[in-house]
């Protein structure tokens, strides 16, 4: 039978899945204890000493490094980057460039000749830089 250590502690189940997820995917097999106990009657949490995340003895130090980076935020600051990239339909690029299209161009000088304004007009259209293709962003 192999022995697995804790390395860490949760009251709230969600938390501890939280965690597990982000050990999985740094490649560290991950197993929950105690979370049924937990759902069942959380007043018992502090009794069975929480939601325990344990780990194989060898993944112990590589798991306290990855919860010390999720604990201060590392991976927070990752995903905002993440979520402002756009992925080329063609070939998967992230290098975009906005253009402007004749049409935009057309219409901010037929408003500024009728009502003697420049109005921004935005087409949300992106360019890849890798392929050259055209796409309109909905963001």
């Amino acid at each position: 039978m192999r022995t697995i250590v804790t390395v860490g502690a949760f009251d709230d189940a969600i938390l501890a899945h939280i965690a597990k997820g982000r050990l999985l995917t740094e490649g560290i097999t991950a197993y929950i204890a105690d979370e049924h106990y937990i759902w069942a009657n959380w007043s018992m949490s502090h009794a069975l000493g929480g939601v325990k995340l344990r780990v194989l003895p060898e993944d112990k130090i590589e798991a306290a490094l990855v919860l010390g980076k999720l604990y201060k935020g590392s991976y927070e600051s990752y995903l905002a980057e993440q979520e402002s990239e756009v992925f080329c339909a063609n070939c998967y690029g992230l290098a975009f460039d906005t253009f402007n299209t004749w049409r935009s161009k057309l219409s901010q000088i037929a408003v500024y000749l009728c009502f003697g304004f420049i109005l921004r007009v935005r087409d949300h259209k992106k360019k890849c830089k890798e392929c050259g293709g055209e796409f309109k962003n909905e963001a």
